[in-house]
């Protein structure tokens, strides 16, 4: 654990794009980017966020795409997060997650 004069490392996830943290890190967007998922295991004290930009991935891209391109889909990216937390020991039941909504006025 990152001691109080210890600087943590910010990540900024920008769209399209999902970060997992498994040390003392800071995971953000930009502001005015306000749509995103995040998770949090906190038994683990891990986190990730995701930014996708579209719903589902079409099925006729699926074949061949590379993962940092499906990142884009809400579909793949939350499938894809939550893999990663099962593989480092997560329960699914103890993931707290949120989604960080734009709002238009």
């Amino acid at each position: 654990m990152a001691g109080p004069d210890t600087p943590i490392l910010e990540i900024y996830v920008q769209p399209g794009e999902s970060h997992l943290g498994v040390a003392a890190c800071r995971l953000a967007h930009r502001a005015w980017l306000l749509r995103g998922i995040t998770f949090f295991v906190p038994r683990l004290g891990i986190g990730a966020i995701c930014h996708p930009m579209m719903p589902s991935c079409p099925p006729a891209q699926r074949t061949g795409m590379n993962v940092s391109a499906a990142r884009r889909y809400v579909d793949f990216a939350i499938h894809d997060i939550a893999s990663r937390l099962d593989s480092l020991g997560a329960v699914r039941g103890e993931v707290l997650v949120k989604l960080l909504a734009q709002t238009m006025f």
